[in-house]
């Protein structure tokens, strides 16, 4: 056997020798299949992080909206209560100018009449007279005016002030929905699944439309992450 170049070898070292060869290649066999599972893992993880970024914009991209819609709509509500506080503002102004001039021209014409017949000295004091009434005119219209313009301001401040509530309301109430959405969400996952979980994060919302019975019907549908 050792002339034909075949070694002997006994039994039990062959047997050795194949295990170690065996353990050897389950050895490679480990790694490699050790290497393929980290790989298919950093994989998982980064599609992971991937899909969760894009739902976390997404979320937040919703979450942006629904708050410019609030503020836009205040934003719009204010434009319209200054419009409003402005031309008020002009025709109150106005209204009490034209009242001024009107009450102002009958005291000179009151006074025109006197002074035809009166002397230069009556003339004087006439005119003395008339412009006392005018500047007693002019304080009064001016302080009809402060007192108008401070009522027009404190209703307009009420409505500002209601316009700002308002907003507060919409957005407890935009807040609180979503909370009772995301409660109503964890209560139909224990009651179908039996799983007790919470909520991560919104994924976002869709709406659609369907037939049924003859009917249109629209339906808003909210997706959630649980954890």
């Amino acid at each position: 056997l050792d002339r034909l170049g075949y070694a002997f070898k006994p039994a039990i070292i062959g047997e050795r020798d194949f295990s170690q060869e065996v353990e050897e290649q389950s050895r490679k066999r480990v790694e490699i299949a050790r290497d393929e599972t980290e790989k298919l893992i950093r994989q998982i993880d980064d599609r992971y992080a991937r899909v969760k970024q894009t739902l976390q914009d997404q979320w937040e991209d919703e979450r942006d909206s629904r708050e410019r819609a609030i503020n836009a709509a205040a934003d719009q509500e204010a434009r319209a209560l200054q419009q409003r506080e402005s031309a008020a503002r002009r025709g109150l102004s106005d209204y009490y100018e034209d009242q001024q001039r009107i009450e102002e021209q009958g005291i000179r014409d009151r006074y025109k009449a006197l002074t035809r017949t009166a002397t230069d000295e009556n003339r004087d004091m006439l005119d003395r007279r008339m412009d006392d009434e005018l500047n007693a005119v002019r304080r009064r219209y001016r302080d009809i005016q402060e007192i108008e313009t401070q009522k027009l301001e404190e209703g307009f401040d009420s409505q500002r002030k209601t316009i700002q509530e308002g907003l507060d309301d919409r957005r407890k109430i935009e807040s609180r929905a979503a909370r009772d959405r995301e409660q109503a969400a964890i209560r139909e996952v224990a009651e179908e699944t039996g799983i007790t979980s919470s909520i991560t994060k919104s994924l976002g919302v869709i709406d659609f439309w369907f037939m049924a019975g003859g009917k249109r019907i629209h339906k808003t549908v909210h997706h959630f992450m649980f954890t």
